[in-house]
């Protein structure tokens, strides 16, 4: 597993993170043009507790891990013992017949501090961005 180089606040929280939030007047996100959600995206999942990517194009290192991580989803039980590297995140665990990619919730909010309005438009910030909410 990847040792964690970044700078931290005075709570000991992750400054080097940042989710991308896009909000353009009359723009949404769109789906693919197969209806699917596109395999550049990255989702931040409330009931998950791995994260698991499987777009190899978004992590570097990928390697073999020393144990396996067996998956639970909907669909039955996969298994993989794949890890990679996120940038400026860390390492994921990588499973090529995975669904999308996922952050764990409660994975991420261990490490960086997340905010959450859910006004007129939805929006997750962390890190330096914090302190304008």
């Amino acid at each position: 597993m990847t040792t964690h180089n970044y700078e931290e606040d005075e709570d000991g929280y992750n400054l080097n993170f940042e989710f991308c939030c896009c909000y353009v007047e009359d723009i949404d996100l769109k789906l693919g043009e197969d209806g699917k959600i596109p395999d550049s995206w990255i989702l931040l999942d409330n009931q998950s507790t791995i994260n698991v990517f499987k777009n190899k194009s978004l992590l570097t290192n990928i390697q073999k891990f020393s144990t396996e991580m067996k998956i639970h989803c909907n669909a039955g039980t996969s298994t993989t013992i794949m890890v990679g590297d996120l940038s400026g995140y860390g390492t994921v665990w990588y499973h090529r017949l995975g669904i999308k990619n996922i952050l764990s919730l409660a994975k991420v909010k261990r490490e960086y501090k997340l905010g959450f309005d859910s006004g007129a438009r939805i929006v997750f910030g962390s890190g330096k961005e914090r302190q304008e909410w």
